[in-house]
């Protein structure tokens, strides 16, 4: 589970993967991360547990959703934090 401080540079620059989906979880939020796959699409989600389980929500695609919008969304926050 690789971990990233996510910055416009970073989510510009990262490589993606040969094979398979490479997921990175945000340094100050690790809840929230982005999926690379092979054909380079990025896509920011959450991960959250709900009955126990664990559970991962697709928030949307980079560049669509930035890493601006992102952090401004209520998802940034844990969703145990939300009242």
């Amino acid at each position: 589970m690789p971990k990233a401080t996510f910055t416009v540079q970073w989510v510009k620059a990262v490589k993606s993967p040969e094979n398979g989906q490479l997921d990175y979880f945000d340094q100050k939020s690790p809840n929230v991360g982005l999926r690379i796959s092979p054909s380079g699409r990025k896509t920011w989600f959450v991960m959250y547990r709900s009955s126990g389980q664990l559970r991962r929500l697709t928030l949307g695609t980079y560049p669509a959703l930035s890493i601006h919008l992102r952090r401004d969304t209520l998802w940034y926050q844990p969703l145990h934090a939300r009242a």
